[in-house]
């Protein structure tokens, strides 16, 4: 044989054991290369690239969070047992009482107003009387005016005031009391 036709069969060999392509270059790199010691460490930077990975090779553990996007949402699943029964639910119910002077005038007023951030929701008057004297003439409840209400916009008053007169001569004290139940809006 030639030197020239050494140096092809030579550089053949050489081919073919650096590419793997035969027995023989197999053979060659499992002896030189022991299973498993080729790791991070000894690849350079850019050696891997997405051509290179094995289609459905990775898994959800080889990407950081946030790096995969979200699927469709699956159905949804069957309903659950029913929790325990809450706390009762408060609307700040409140009372709040006015009362007028204690005499023997012959009208009175009595207000009564709901605490900032409380609107009423119902009221009651009630008239104290000394004496029983006179019945036909003693004092009564003749109007009440909520106070700072617009029902056309919804808003509640804010409290109510109570109006009372005596109807004839009544010579005893008397006073008139009103009371609303506010709730927090």
């Amino acid at each position: 044989m030639s030197r020239k036709a050494g140096v092809l069969v030579a550089f053949a060999v050489a081919c073919a054991f650096a590419l793997g392509a035969s027995q023989v270059g197999v053979a060659a790199y499992h002896a030189v290369l022991p299973a498993n010691s080729v790791g991070t460490s000894q690849l350079k930077n850019g050696a891997v690239t997405g051509a290179k990975v094995k289609a459905h090779s990775l898994t959800a553990a080889s990407f950081r969070a946030g790096q995969l996007p979200a699927g469709p949402p699956g159905p949804a699943g069957p309903a659950g047992p029913a929790g325990p029964a809450g706390a009762a639910a408060s609307v700040g119910l409140q009372m709040v009482g006015g009362e007028s002077g204690f005499d023997n005038s012959g009208t009175k007023s009595a207000t009564a107003t709901c605490p900032a951030g409380k609107r009423a929701v119902s009221w009651a008057a009630r008239i104290q009387l000394v004496t029983s004297n006179n019945p036909n003439a003693a004092p009564g409840v003749t109007g009440v005016i909520p106070n700072n209400a617009d029902l056309s916009a919804g808003t509640l008053p804010d409290g109510y005031t109570a109006q009372a007169q005596t109807f004839g001569f009544y010579p005893d004290s008397w006073k008139l009391f009103v009371y609303v139940t506010c709730a927090t809006t």
